[in-house]
Parts: C-alpha cells; structure tokens; sequence
C-alpha cells in the first residue's frame, strides 16, 4: 500500500466515524431543529410530515435525505 492508499483509507475511516458520530446525535435527538411551522429536515430545510415523525418522533431528515445517508453509510462500511 503506497502513500496515497494510505490517505485514501484514512479518509475513508474519519468519514465513517464522522457519520457514526453524526448517526448518534439523530438518536439523542440533538440535531433536530424545530421552527414555528414545525420540524425541518437538518439537511435540506424541508418540513419533516407529521407521518415521519409519528413514526421517528426525534427525526432530523426527511425521507428522501435519510435514504441518502443511509446509502452513504453502507458505502463506508
């Protein structure tokens, strides 16, 4: 493994972890922001539907950004 392997996969690692640590703060419900009409998805502003959340009440994405984080984790792992 040459240099540049290694700062690939070093990459790759701190962005796992990041999301990880990011996935974790949804759990605890930290990330999510709520406004005057309600919650709003952390990534894209969009208003998070009441179905969403009735079924993930601390949800901080939408539907269609929680699918492409997902999407991302399971290429990191």
């Amino acid at each position: 493994m040459d240099d540049a392997d290694r700062a690939q996969a070093y990459e790759e690692m701190d962005r796992a972890i990041a999301l990880r640590n990011s996935l974790a703060g949804e759990a605890s419900g930290e990330a999510q922001i709520v406004t005057a009409d309600g919650v709003v998805c952390c990534d894209c502003s969009a208003p998070i539907g009441g179905d969403r959340l009735g079924i993930v009440p601390k949800a901080v994405r939408c539907v269609g950004c929680q699918e492409v984080r997902e999407a991302e984790e399971k290429r990191y792992e």
